[in-house]
């Protein structure tokens, strides 16, 4: 989509929601106030600059560009029949239309004898909209839950929805940070945006969902040429280089968007994989430059695999066979061999954020990474590259153990989850098509 078409959308949205705003102004004050007592209240001005279109084929949140605050929530759907289950996802669009429009609440005198409809820490000030983008994905449990096809849709259930395997090596899963009925993916600028949005969906759902776990996170993004990384890692190494160009239509087809492989409703769409990844970084630090390149396969300053100067330089695997230069359990060769077709139909659209949660009972630092793996098959693509690939002791070369990295790593929490095709019309919700049957 060109920054001119946006730019039309975002002026389009801003001008219906002003009218909103507005005329919800005006019902409130002619209902609720005597006349003359209303004192004037300067609300909040959205920047058409900053907004991204809910509208569009393909939800936010995928392939905008990141903003630097995420807060990842996994809700429990606890409404038991179809229509409530409707009304769960219009309610959904509806409040992440009018959010990500730049209206995070109404921003008028409000009556004093009800609860305001704005709790208040955003919609009353001069303050920017942050980006704000809100996600939306449905785990497994969705469909199918204890064997019980809970809604009528396990038949329309996507083909490779299922929950997050628990055997997959290395991981130490936390129980009550897995999977979800429902993920939503809040970014924006400041973690005070997605916290407004996160309030304001459940005001709104109250009765129909309650959530299972959340997680907040933060990054600092670059702007940087295609296959040049726009971020770091609290490991301190570089991360995105060589991810997918998102405006590569037919790579993106190929490798992240669904097609006729799914029902109907679920084309276009694409799967993710959430990986809550707490990194040993205590450890971590006490190791020498050396043996930190050696495990993650290249120069922590730069960005270039060890075989080479420049980060998008690629790595030449066959003149290195036994990995004297770049490790055969380096995190590079371990989860992008570079095998020709067969490894690059397994690569995904990496979207990364970082973690903070303080300190355990044993004064560690609870922090690490927050993955977000998007594909057209989880199990084809990531589940593939971690089983056979990372995890595989004689991969690349019969005895070359599991990456080095996962000494100093563990994945506690998480889920699968399917993206439904976005909104292209005022009328309709996300997923309507999979709920009308």
């Amino acid at each position: 989509m060109s920054s001119e078409m946006t730019r039309r959308s975002a002026l389009k949205a801003l001008g219906l929601a002003t009218a909103s705003a507005v005329a919800g102004g005006a019902a409130v004050a002619a209902g609720r106030h005597p006349a003359g007592q209303l004192p004037q209240v300067t609300g909040q001005t959205p920047v058409v600059e900053e907004l991204f279109p809910f509208e569009g084929v393909h939800q936010a949140g995928i392939i905008t560009d990141p903003p630097e605050a995420v807060l990842l929530v996994a809700l429990e759907v606890i409404s038991k029949t179809p229509d409530s289950l409707t009304r769960l996802m219009q309610t959904l669009t509806m409040r992440s239309r009018e959010l990500m429009r730049g209206q995070p609440g109404p921003a008028t005198v409000e009556d004093e004898n009800f609860p305001p409809r704005n709790t208040g820490e955003m919609g009353y000030d001069s303050l920017k909209d942050g980006r704000l983008s809100i996600m939306i994905g449905l785990g497994a449990s969705l469909f199918t839950k204890d064997g019980k096809d809970r809604f009528g849709l396990a038949s329309r259930k996507p083909i490779a929805l299922k929950p997050m395997p628990r055997d997959l090596a290395g991981d130490r899963l936390n129980p009550a940070m897995l999977d979800g009925d429902i993920l939503l993916q809040i970014s924006s600028d400041h973690p005070l945006q997605n916290l407004h949005a996160f309030r304001d969906i459940l005001r709104n759902t109250k009765g129909l969902v309650s959530p299972v776990w959340v997680q907040p996170g933060f990054q600092r993004y670059l702007k940087a040429p295609s296959g040049e990384a726009n971020a770091r890692g609290l490991l301190g190494f570089k991360d995105g280089t060589s991810n997918l160009n998102t405006r590569d239509d037919a790579l993106m087809t190929s490798l992240v968007w669904t097609g006729s492989e799914e029902p109907g409703w679920a084309q276009g769409g694409t799967y993710v994989a959430v990986r809550i990844i707490r990194e040993q970084l205590e450890r971590w630090d006490r190791l020498n430059l050396a043996r930190q390149e050696a495990s993650i396969g290249r120069r922590k300053t730069t960005g270039a695999t060890l075989d080479n100067t420049k980060e998008t330089t690629l790595p030449n695997y066959a003149a290195d066979p036994d990995g004297d230069i770049v490790p055969l359990n380096s995190h590079i060769r371990k989860s992008n061999p570079r095998l020709g077709e067969e490894s690059e139909r397994r690569r995904m659209l990496r979207r990364g954020f970082l973690y903070m949660n303080g300190i355990d009972k044993s004064g560690l630092l609870d922090a690490g990474f927050l993955f977000q793996g998007f594909c057209r098959n989880l199990e084809e693509q990531f589940e593939f590259v971690k089983r056979n690939y990372m995890v595989n002791r004689n991969f690349p070369k019969k005895g070359t153990g599991a990456q080095d990295l996962d000494e100093y790593i563990a994945c506690i929490g998480g889920g699968y989850f399917f993206v439904p095709a976005g909104v292209q019309q005022e009328d309709r919700f996300l997923a309507d098509a999979l709920l009308s049957g």
